[in-house]
């Protein structure tokens, strides 16, 4: 299964830019203005870009699980293409990957690819969630943030997503730093810690996935 958007995050950057210059050039008539939700999620995406790294504690039928999920750019064995990967860690022992061409579960026992897919949506990769909220945008396909309040602090909460894999994602509404993620209809979620350094993260994950890739 494809994640459309992973791969496309300069794109998104560049989405992000060109919907700020809108918002300038609609003060001085030259185009119409973007439309409030259509700013506000430019700058969601740009807040979950700015995230290389996404810690989280997940729920899944009432089992937890610690996972952190590491975007960084890698080589894939020889070839020279650089892409974008989101590499997931759970509980120091599980690997997924994702490089753009679906979800992938390198060593241990392979796990039926729903309960795979479940555990790397909810470590919620930030690259991963941009590119999902990013495709919805730039297809002006429809968002409605609905107010809610998350530990008693106020969030906003986006939906997005395709059957079978639509999340829930939630926001602080002063801020935009993603604190909570849920599956839709699953009954599973994660607490999210998102952090815009990545030192701590990355020898453990360049140990753990050695053997098939190397960091750029």
């Amino acid at each position: 299964m494809r994640f459309p958007g992973l791969r496309a995050t300069s794109e998104l950057a560049v989405l992000v830019l060109a919907l700020v210059g809108l918002a300038f050039a609609a003060q001085v008539g030259a185009f119409p203005r973007p439309s409030s939700v259509q700013l506000l999620t430019a700058n969601v995406l740009k807040t979950l870009l700015s995230y290389p790294v996404m810690r989280a504690t997940t729920r899944v039928d009432g089992r937890a699980a610690a996972t952190v999920c590491l975007n960084e750019r890698v080589t894939i064995r020889r070839d020279r293409h650089r892409p974008l990967a989101s590499l997931v860690l759970v509980n120091g022992v599980e690997r997924y990957y994702d490089v753009g061409h679906g979800i992938r579960q390198l060593g241990g026992a392979a796990l039926p690819y729903p309960r795979a897919r479940v555990r790397f949506l909810l470590a919620a990769c930030p690259a991963l969630l941009a590119g999902r909220l990013g495709v919805r945008l730039s297809h002006r396909g429809p968002i409605s943030p609905r107010l809610t309040r998350i530990d008693g602090v106020p969030a906003l909460e986006f939906e997005f997503g395709r059957a079978g894999s639509r999340v829930a994602l939630f926001v602080q509404s002063h801020t935009l730093r993603p604190v909570w993620l849920a599956l839709s209809g699953q009954g599973a979620g994660s607490d999210l810690e998102p952090t815009a350094r990545s030192e701590r993260v990355e020898p453990a994950l360049q140990s753990a996935f050695k053997r098939r890739v190397r960091f750029a």
